[in-house]
This record gives structure tokens, sequence and C-alpha cells, in this order.
């Protein structure tokens, strides 16, 4: 336990946009953290849904609350408006559907201020809602990890956005870039790592990361384009190596190659089989592969087959035989 003082040693940045069903889960779980020299920061992006009015609820109750509203920006422009009223030194982040365990804190802020130049911490966490609810993002084991740029580049998950860092990281990259509606965390980590910002991952799950089926990450085609336009970005802005550069080549292509699948299936989820065989024509157009052509000139003259090829993959799926 730490004694409280004036000035806060952690600021907790939480972005929110009609979160009022999830703010106060979110509050508590920040201010029951064993670690209590810190403050928590709450801008509200212009909801319509009474988060504002709950957030200032929360600064009657303890003073380590502050709470501000901007016009509707984005969840970057939240986060560095946050940051620029933060007083501490340590900077966390804490999404207003997320839940932190009593001990992140303690535990994250350790690691951070005693393993040398470690600018930036990242914990596991436990997935909840979803089809992985109730798994860790990522295995837990027990030992921390140091991750490069080129894992974060490769394993677009590999930094989770329950982070802690010191504020010489914002201050030299400027903050979180407004001009990504969507990954702009993951372009935050690109860009800290291939500044030379270490970073350490710890692998015990610390907390619950929520997935629901209404917020920014549950699109999976609008994510996909995000991470594809991060990617792009960091090769255009960022003084990489060779390799790193072709790293993301491999990775630009995997995931068009992602949306091409979901339009494909999107189509067939649909039961048109003609929209299908077009996408698997445009699809083959681009990647140049000679499967995919030949599949897509059958599906062009014979397209009903691949929906009853797909009822029967998804069948088997259900009953546990196969895996689209």
């Amino acid at each position: 336990m730490h004694a409280r003082t004036n000035t806060p040693l952690v600021s907790i940045i939480t972005p929110a946009f009609n979160a009022s069903a999830y703010l106060s889960e979110t509050v508590r779980s920040a201010l029951e953290q064993t670690y209590t020299n810190l403050e928590l920061l709450i801008v509200d992006d212009e909801s319509t849904d009474g988060t504002i009015e709950l957030a200032r609820q929360w600064m009657t109750i303890d003073p380590r609350v502050k709470a501000w509203s901007i016009p509707h920006s984005g969840s970057s422009m939240a986060r560095n408006t946050a940051i620029s009223k933060a007083r501490g030194e340590i900077l966390a982040l804490l999404d207003s559907d997320d839940i932190w365990m009593p001990e992140y804190l303690e535990e994250q802020v350790q690691l951070l201020t005693t393993r040398g130049n470690i600018s930036i911490v990242t914990a596991n966490a436990i997935n909840r809602g979803g089809s992985h609810n109730g798994r860790p993002i990522w295995p837990v084991t027990t030992a921390e990890s140091e991750l490069g740029l080129l894992d974060i580049i490769e394993h677009e998950a590999s930094v989770c956005i329950m982070s802690v860092f010191s504020r010489d990281v914002p201050e030299r990259l400027g903050g979180f870039d407004a001009r990504f509606p969507s990954n702009e965390d993951y372009h935050f980590w690109l860009r800290a790592a291939a500044a030379g910002f270490r970073i350490l991952r710890n692998p015990k799950p610390l907390g619950f990361y929520r997935r629901r089926p209404n917020s920014v990450s549950a699109d999976d085609r609008r994510m996909l384009h995000g991470i594809i336009a991060v990617l792009r970005d960091t090769a255009a802005h960022q003084d990489l190596s060779e390799e790193a550069q072709h790293a993301i080549d491999r990775q630009v292509r995997r995931f068009q190659d992602e949306i091409a699948r979901l339009d494909v299936r999107g189509f067939l989820d649909r039961r048109d089989a003609d929209g299908a065989a077009r996408s698997l024509q445009e699809w083959a157009r681009a990647r140049g592969r000679v499967g995919l052509g030949a599949l897509s000139n059958v599906a062009r003259w014979w397209p009903r087959p691949l929906v009853w090829l797909y009822d029967l993959r998804r069948t088997l799926r259900t009953h546990g035989g196969s895996r689209v």
C-alpha cells in the first residue's frame, strides 16, 4: 500500500464514449488498486448516454477522479487530452469497459521502475465475452519477455491496451495519432518500438479485457483495414530496417487475404453464390494465385456448389468435425 500524496505518481488515462453501462465497474477497479498514489482522468468523447454525468458523480465520491468532456473526435484525442492534463510521471491506459485486478498497478509499476531502461510494460488479460471468453490474451508463463519491433509487426496483439509507460514516451511521439479512428494503440506501440523505447511484456493476467459486439474492435473488416493503414504508415514514416519493411509487406498481404476471406464468407452467409464467385475472382487477380484463379473460374460458371460446400463445412464445424 502506498500513501497518497498531493502529486500522484500514476495518471490513469480513460477515454469514454457511450460507456455508462460499464464505466462504474471500470472506475471501481482503478480506485480499489493496492497502489493508491494515482489519479484517474476520464475524458468523455461527447457521449449521448449519460457517461459524463456518471463520471462526474465519481468525482464527488473520490477526489482522485477527474472528468472532462470534449467534442466527439475519437479515442486518440480523448487519450491525448487526458495525457495533457496528467500530473503523474507514469501513465496507465485503462479503457472505459475494461477491468483491472487489484494488484495490477502495484505489479506493473514495480516492473517499470526496477527493470533498467524499460519504458513500457504491458500486461496479460483475460478475455471477457466473445469466442475466447475466459481465456488469456497470451499464454500464461512465468517469465517476463522483452518485445522488439519485429515482434509487434508480426504479432499485432503482442502489446495489450492494458499498459503503463513513462511520460517521455508520448512526449517524444507526440501522443496518439488522431488520423487513425481505430488501431491507434497499435500505431502507438509500433512508433514507440521504432523510436527505440524498450517494451516488457508481463505474461501474468492482471485484468479483464471486454469484448462486446458493438465495440470498434468487434468489426473485423474495419479492424483489418485499420491495421493495414497503420502498417503502411509505419513503413512510410519510420526509419525501419529492411527486415522490418519485409515483415510489414508480409503482414499487409496476410490481412488483405483475411479481408478477401471475410468478403467471400459474407456472400456465402447471405447465400449469394454469384457475389462469392466475383469476390473470389477479385481475390485471385489481386494475389495472382493459380489455385484461387482456378476456383474462381469454376465458380464463375457453376457458382451454386460454393454455397453447398460452405453449408456442409459450416455444419461439420458446428458438430466439431471441421473448421472454416
